[in-house]
């Protein structure tokens, strides 16, 4: 058996590959390790990806959802099969292992327009198919944006006292700072959880990482979202704020830029009030500084340093369009 990235004997890897998966039928010639949890595996019977999930209930719960969605002709999310044994999962080591195709494409790039509009047809298909039963919704954590919100800058503030900063970022603090405190403050609880209400009756689902490495775009064929851990009860509109974000940095944040990939189902939120505030929250600036900092590697801040630095005149000046644009409405 050959690897691409051989793994310590001590993780027992060696005994799951030529003892425990070809006894449930999975006759594996090669292996590629993603993540602890993620493998590649080449087969006498083709090329598949295993995922290992920590707890029982996590994996049933993929299971169940990937049922979910099977039942449509074109899938939205790459789904779950079955072990050739008949098993829907194998326990072994750490992980509850889960079976699935490999599908052959290409990552998206959200730098490019098309890109931008494959993923987001995708993401529209993903809500389509994503009203599921009551009895399933229930099982689906809900997402606490605010709350979610409020523990990052708090994280975010606390290392803004302890840590010596980079030369060029501390004199950006007070700024990135009053930017959380401005969304926060200003955050319309009443409107939000009237959304988040009306879309719970609807037993809608929320992909919650539409980063553009969960997406696959096949030679011939629609883009799918192939990752799918952190699906959420919540409102669409959760992955059209994330998707916004992480779009908005490869176009210097000129929003005109990207409306012409963008669906109605997306374009509808512009107009309301609590998302422009929501867009001033800089998400992706405190995650990617509480792990910076959260890292013994000096390399991390280096890269964290060079982000920031890269778009901030652009980020500066769409956040004070936005904020005088609210403030204009609100005395108007």
């Amino acid at each position: 058996m050959k690897t691409n990235k051989p793994q310590p004997d001590e993780n027992g890897w060696e005994r799951l590959f030529s003892k425990i998966l070809p006894g449930n039928g999975v006759n594996v010639t090669n292996y590629m390790f993603y993540r602890d949890n993620v493998v590649k595996v080449i087969t006498e019977n083709g090329t598949f990806i295993m995922k290992g999930f920590e707890s029982k209930y996590e994996c049933k719960l993929q299971l169940e959802l990937s049922e979910w969605f099977k039942q449509y002709e074109k899938p939205s999310i790459g789904p779950i099969g079955n072990f050739p044994s008949k098993k829907e999962s194998i326990k072994y080591g750490e992980y509850h292992w889960v079976i699935m195709p490999f599908y052959e494409g290409r990552d998206l790039h959200y730098g490019n327009i098309d890109d931008v509009r494959y993923a987001a047809e995708a993401i529209v298909s993903f809500h389509e198919q994503g009203r599921v039963t009551s009895e399933l919704h229930e099982q689906v954590s809900e997402y606490k944006l605010f709350e979610k919100w409020k523990k990052r800058l708090a994280s975010f503030k606390e290392r803004a006292q302890e840590v010596e900063w980079p030369k060029e970022i501390a004199p950006l603090l007070p700024e990135i700072i009053f930017w959380g405190d401005y969304a926060l403050d200003e955050f319309n609880h009443k409107q939000y959880e009237k959304l988040f209400q009306s879309e719970k009756l609807d037993c809608q689902l929320c992909h919650g990482d539409v980063a553009p490495h969960n997406f696959l775009l096949p030679r011939n064929g629609e883009a799918m979202l192939i990752d799918y851990d952190l699906i959420t009860a919540a409102p669409r509109v959760i992955d059209w704020l994330q998707f916004t974000n992480r779009i908005l940095p490869f176009w210097k944040w000129r929003y005109e830029k990207i409306v012409p990939a963008l669906p109605d189902e997306c374009l509808q939120y512009f107009k309301k009030r609590w998302f422009l505030q929501a867009l001033v929250f800089p998400t992706d600036l405190y995650r990617e500084w509480n792990r910076a900092f959260s890292s013994s590697s000096p390399i991390s801040v280096d890269q964290v340093t060079r982000f920031t630095l890269s778009d901030f005149a652009h980020r500066k000046n769409f956040i004070k369009k936005i904020i005088n644009h609210l403030e204009q409405k609100q005395t108007g």
